[in-house]
């Protein structure tokens, strides 16, 4: 590219240092990080987390910090690639042991609380085996939560063992951590499980559960546990019913939706957080409900957030609605300006209407504005080791294998989506 005599853009360097950073190619970073200096990107706060992010990486923390503290204006992104560069390379556990604190009990669960909730959960264990008998319970939730994060499911097996052999296993707490982790792992059937197990239940162990059916699609069973604790006397809280509008959300359960929003305030006396009325805006989305949904946000007693204005723009992609998807993104273009999803949902509406004045208009708006998209990526554990998975990524050394294997779950899902608007049809009739 500079050999062509073209120049590269704010744009261009995040997507080399990532390249690097993935890499963990030192020579090639720095000679990147070179580069930057010479142009005119480097106060550009983009540009400069990035290059925080790829020294991080490559395991140099201390160039990492020079680029950091040198940085005129610092956001979130940039507080956050540091402070995860300090838990990852260890500055603060070397500080405590330079101190003579690594044999406290309190400093190391702090430490294996950090690091569980930085995602190491391979240093939060090595720490924990040293602990021999003097683990809090507060360590062993703290390593459930990042094995649940991360997706580490074999390592939280492991806990969930542990717990057994310590006597920790009739602590409702640690259950509900419990039901959690496997939920977030993808282990629905080891969530059950235990669920059923448990002699004892609190609202916060139905709660879980529920949320777990939701997420895993299995909103038959959501409802009738949602149902059945009302039965057994237990009172619904407001997070609680979170999750039951959640799973009518993923079911395309309107009336069912409706009922349940209703019954919050008037036979609970619980009133609607912006988040239950994000709720109802993605389910009426979803059932092409638009004006309403619209209606229902302008009805809000509180300014609506980026996050109810987004599934509302989700739902007009899904419909094709440009006229109400203008509205909202013009919303959410005013309450985030450097987020990159409101530009690209707004300029897919345009494209499934073939109006590519429209979509060409978007791209110069997110170019003067300085606007990057980044690729999802998702964590999956893979034979005991957790792999890391981007959009579109063709580098990966299954990528035929990951490709086809994409290929055949869309398939399966067209299939499937007949079978879930009859099942969603019966479960409208109950």
């Amino acid at each position: 590219m500079k050999r062509s005599g073209v120049t590269p853009n704010n744009s261009t360097f995040p997507f080399v240092a990532k390249a690097c950073a993935t890499l963990s190619h030192l020579r090639n970073s720095q000679l990147i990080h070179a580069h930057v200096l010479k142009s005119c990107f480097q106060s550009n706060i983009f540009v400069q987390t990035a290059m925080v992010d790829m020294y991080v990486k490559c395991g140099q923390l201390e160039d990492a910090h020079n680029v950091f503290v040198e940085m005129p204006v610092r956001d979130i992104a940039s507080w956050n690639a540091m402070l995860l560069g300090f838990a990852h390379g260890g500055f603060l556990h070397r500080l405590s042991f330079q101190l003579g604190c690594d044999s406290d009990v309190c400093v190391v669960n702090t430490l294996i609380c950090m690091y569980s909730k930085c995602g190491d959960v391979h240093s939060a264990r090595f720490l924990f085996d040293g602990m021999y008998n003097k683990t809090y319970l507060v360590t062993v939730l703290a390593l459930i939560s990042g094995c649940g994060q991360m997706g580490a499911l074999e390592l939280g097996k492991w806990i969930d063992n542990y717990t057994i052999n310590k006597g920790l296993k009739d602590n409702v707490v640690v259950c509900n951590a419990l039901i959690d982790m496997y939920a977030k792992c993808g282990s629905f059937k080891g969530a059950k499980e235990l669920f059923y197990t448990m002699a004892n239940r609190s609202l916060v162990t139905w709660t879980t559960m529920i949320t777990a059916c939701a997420l895993n699609g299995d909103v038959k069973d959501a409802l009738d546990l949602f149902f059945m604790m009302l039965e057994m006397g237990t009172k619904p809280n407001r997070i609680t019913f979170l999750a039951v509008l959640q799973a009518c959300a993923h079911g395309g359960l309107l009336e069912r939706g409706l009922d349940c929003f209703n019954m919050m305030a008037q036979k609970y006396g619980i009133s609607p957080g912006i988040d239950h009325y994000s709720c109802m805006v993605d389910l009426l989305g979803r059932r092409g409900h638009l004006v309403e949904a619209l209606e229902i946000i302008k009805s809000m007693p509180f300014e609506p957030d980026a996050g109810i204005w987004s599934a509302l723009l989700s739902a007009c992609k899904l419909r094709g609605n440009m006229e109400i998807g203008r509205y909202v993104s013009e919303k959410l273009f005013e309450l985030e300006p450097q987020v990159a999803v409101p530009f690209v949902e707004m300029a897919n509406i345009y494209a499934s209407a073939e109006m590519w004045d429209g979509v060409a208009a978007i791209r110069r708006k997110m170019k003067y504005l300085q606007v990057r998209k980044f690729p999802g990526q998702s964590i999956i554990q893979v034979n005991g080791k957790s792999t890391i998975f981007t959009v579109e990524d063709r580098d990966h050394p299954e990528t035929l294998y990951i490709y086809d294997m994409l290929d055949g779950l869309t398939s399966h899902s067209k299939n499937g989506l007949l079978a879930l608007s009859e099942e969603t049809v019966d479960c409208e009739r109950e």
